[in-house]
């Protein structure tokens, strides 16, 4: 017994890990669906774009070229989701740990001048204990911070 429960425990935890990976991918693929359907009717700051370096990893040389990158200025939230149908309010469910996220938490898009998007978020339903950042869903290769 004294082997066997911690085991079974350790396993339920580890179910329940994989279950908010699991969550936190689907709800990329979903915001990542919302931009495909609505991301030529949101509004960017076109005034206030960074330089970014964008290289092709796929050639040799890893060519690299500059290119502004654009933020959305309007508040997209997961409630922008929920009202194109593309998810349930009731679903944004963390599994781990059964909270239900903020319906008006923001998600922050970018685009560059190739059109191509990205996007951050952060879930107020996952823990961040430990300070991993887990929490933080970023799709985009640099952070807005940083640019210059």
């Amino acid at each position: 017994v004294a082997i066997v429960i911690p085991s079974v425990f350790g396993y339920f935890d580890t179910s329940k890990d994989k279950s908010e990976v699991i969550f936190m991918r689907e709800m990329e693929r979903i915001i990542e669906n919302y931009i495909a359907l609505e991301g030529r009717n949101i509004n960017f700051d076109t005034i206030n774009g960074k330089k970014v370096k964008k290289c092709n990893s796929l050639e040799e040389d890893e060519s690299c070229i500059e290119v502004n990158v654009y933020k959305s200025n309007e508040n997209i939230t997961f409630n922008n989701l929920v009202e194109d149908g593309l998810v349930k309010a009731t679903d944004i469910i963390n599994p781990k740990n059964n909270k239900q996220c903020d319906i008006d938490t923001e998600i922050i898009v970018y685009k560059d001048d190739d059109y191509v998007y990205c996007f951050e978020t952060k879930f107020d339903c996952v823990d961040d204990e430990d300070g991993s950042k887990r929490n933080v869903l970023n799709t985009c290769s640099f952070n807005w911070n940083d640019l210059s």
